[in-house]
């Protein structure tokens, strides 16, 4: 669910924030949005304002959070010990280093800049990210360290899976089958129980924000 998407003249796009490991795409000149997109974003815009009419201040914690998703969904917690777990935990870790905490990367703290558009130039840049990204890898748990959540369902012909990390607010998930739209109720009813304060909606967080993006994408 990788919502956050910042464009640049030089057509490179970084994806990540909200939505754990950053990724970067190599595309062709920029263009203006067509009509469709164009709608859609009116759209979005719109769908925004509507659910902003409609949200209330009442929070709870992500360890509630937790709890919730295990009792009215059933969904298991995976081990902590599990590959898996692991694999998932040192990604979302990493993303979250080159994005909060650069100055721990050292000489790889700023994103690198992609110089042209021809294929030394690309290889050069996509090379410096992957150095980067093995750059925070390597920081140590006592240096930067998560509190992460991770669980799945298999419910009949569709498989969910749930992340949640309380230091920096995030709730991120994916899933596969064809109900998808079970999935995007539960990911939608999770958001709204994580919840926003009055401070939250009134000074418009990034709590606030993230709840508003995700009812909107998901009306």
């Amino acid at each position: 669910m990788k919502e956050d998407i910042k464009s640049s003249a030089s057509a490179t796009t970084i994806i990540g924030s909200n939505d754990g490991p950053t990724s970067v795409f190599i595309a062709g000149e920029s263009h203006k949005p067509n009509l469709k997109q164009q709608l859609q974003k009116k759209w979005f815009e719109l769908s925004k304002r509507w659910h902003a009419l409609w949200i209330k201040p009442g929070t709870h914690t992500m360890e509630e959070v937790a709890e919730y998703i295990r009792k009215k969904y059933d969904f298991v917690e995976v081990s902590r010990e599990s590959k898996k777990y692991q694999h998932l935990y040192q990604e979302l870790r990493s993303s979250f280093i080159m994005q909060y905490e650069p100055q721990l990367l050292g000489e790889y703290a700023t994103l690198p800049e992609l110089k042209s558009q021809n294929e030394d130039d690309v290889k050069a840049f996509l090379e410096q990210m992957r150095l980067r990204q093995e750059k925070a890898s390597e920081v140590s748990e006592e240096l930067f360290s998560l509190d992460y959540y991770y669980f799945e369902k298999q419910d009949k012909d569709l498989h969910m899976e749930l992340q949640l990390e309380s230091q920096f607010e995030y709730i991120g998930g994916c899933t596969s089958g064809k109900r998808i739209s079970k999935f995007h109720k539960i990911y939608k009813d999770v958001y709204k129980y994580y919840g926003v304060s009055e401070d939250d909606i009134k000074n418009h967080t990034k709590r606030y924000e993230n709840l508003l993006r995700q009812l909107a994408i998901r009306h």
